[in-house]
């Protein structure tokens, strides 16, 4: 019986050391992990380039639109059509109620009611540009008038959109677009904005044909703001075309 135990615990030594052979190699055959960690369990640190700069990203204020008339879905396509415009080009928004809230500190607590017949002054809006922090400073307005005229056999829902916008450029201090009641209607055609290239080409455009008049609406705004703002959109391109390190 003596010589049995000894026996057991002997073959139960060799189980051991083997299984922990079995082990180094598998783990020595295993490829380290992405995330490897040293022996004391803390990260190991990433070597490689790390000299990336931070992404600078232009940002613009944009006051609170101006509406009047129209339906409630085409207010909703022309801010919605103004964000999609400004994140093409690479130009971040900042919050409505940032931009409100610095306009009460610059203007003694007066609050900021849009209204159609009224646009901030330059020297104002360029205040509200400098509490910001902002690059650019934005008055948009927009107003609707739908109308059926006959058709062929037929009537026809036409819808034309009148436009004001306002852009300061903050860091040189001067305005950069003053454009004021320009009128498009749903249907003129896309090539009136051909000097902006492919810019406009994929999604922006709403195609209509008959039925109400919301549709018609939308696409008119979205023709107006897009004609409106090609002075400023063409100029900006040519600005971000400029490569420093160009030879």
């Amino acid at each position: 019986m003596k010589h049995l135990a000894i026996f057991q615990r002997g073959f139960t030594t060799v189980l051991c050391v083997a299984g922990i052979l079995s082990m180094s190699a598998v783990s020595g055959a295993t490829p380290p992990l992405e995330n490897a960690k040293s022996d004391s369990g803390t990260p190991t640190p990433i070597t490689g380039t790390t000299d990336v700069k931070p992404v600078q990203i232009e940002k613009i204020a944009v006051f609170p639109w101006t509406f009047q008339w129209g339906t409630k879905t085409s207010h909703e396509t022309a801010q919605n059509f103004l964000h999609k415009l400004l994140n093409k080009m690479g130009i971040e928004e900042i919050p409505e109620a940032r931009v409100t809230a610095a306009w009460l500190q610059v203007n003694n607590n007066e609050e900021y009611e849009p209204k159609f017949d009224f646009m901030p002054t330059p020297a104002s809006m360029l205040r509200v540009g400098m509490a910001l922090g902002a690059d650019w400073v934005m008055v948009p307005m927009a107003s609707w008038h739908s109308r059926s005229i006959w058709v062929g056999l037929g009537p026809k829902t036409k819808s034309t959109c009148t436009v004001s916008f306002r852009i300061i450029d903050v860091k040189n201090r001067t305005v950069a677009l003053d454009v004021h009641d320009l009128s498009m209607d749903d249907t003129a055609k896309e090539d009136v904005l051909k000097a902006l290239g492919t810019f406009f080409i994929s999604s922006l455009f709403t195609v209509v044909s008959g039925g109400p008049k919301t549709p018609h609406e939308q696409r008119a705004v979205e023709l107006a703001i897009a004609k409106a703002l090609e002075p400023w959109i063409v100029q900006h391109r040519q600005i971000e075309k400029i490569d420093p390190n160009a030879k």
